[in-house]
């Protein structure tokens, strides 16, 4: 398989959950504006970041079902560049019964561009049945809670500073175009982002 192009000055933070019977539920979110290579120790801590305010702001939000395993950290500016992780094993705390695991807080990111085919989205396993207002929409009351803590992450994140990681900002990756892979990357800011208030579905966790 083709190797993706580097993306200077980014970093992939990548979460991994267990979901019920499925251990490989992943999300990943980038972070740009790097102006240098970052050290390893510098980029453990932002990952130690991304694992320890998620599991402060966002845990709330996911049923028991759902555990955060490890959260990666990938410099994509060089190759050859370390990978490192934030490794431990929290359940979610929010009550009210599971919802099926097909069903997810979409999230979706708002950026600067234009272009056909639709705007980045996340899709993030929270939520409960007690949240669901109807068939259709979240309750007012889970569209509130997730955005406090949502807002509370991406500002940890943006607000992080070491002595090789700094004016970082939510960024969103654009590999490929007209169904190829560019030669280099597009990078946008995230300008503002939000639940949807209708719930996303990602039919493939339904499969362990």
């Amino acid at each position: 398989m083709t190797p993706l192009p580097i993306v200077a000055g980014t970093v992939k933070i990548q979460f991994s959950w267990s979901y019920g019977t499925d251990a490989n539920v992943m999300t990943h979110m980038f972070f740009s504006g790097l102006v240098a290579t970052p050290a390893t120790a510098d980029l453990q801590s932002f990952t130690n970041l991304a694992r320890s305010s998620w599991v402060t702001n966002m845990l709330s939000l996911q049923t028991p079902n759902v555990t955060l395993r490890t959260v990666y950290g990938t410099y994509l500016g060089d190759l050859t560049s370390a990978q490192v992780s934030a490794t431990g094993s929290n359940a979610g705390t929010r009550t009210g019964g599971t919802l099926a695991a097909s069903q997810c807080a979409l999230v979706n990111l708002k950026i600067s561009r234009r272009y056909r085919g639709g705007h980045p989205r996340l899709y993030i396993p929270a939520g409960a049945q007690t949240d669901v207002l109807d068939p259709q929409h979240w309750s007012s009351g889970f569209l509130t809670a997730f955005a406090t803590g949502w807002n509370a992450w991406v500002a940890a994140m943006n607000g992080f500073t070491s002595a090789s990681i700094s004016s970082q900002f939510f960024s969103n990756v654009s590999y490929y175009h007209a169904g190829g892979l560019r030669a280099t990357p597009v990078v946008d800011a995230v300008t503002a982002s939000a639940l949807n208030s209708i719930p996303g579905t990602q039919r493939r966790r339904l499969r362990p």
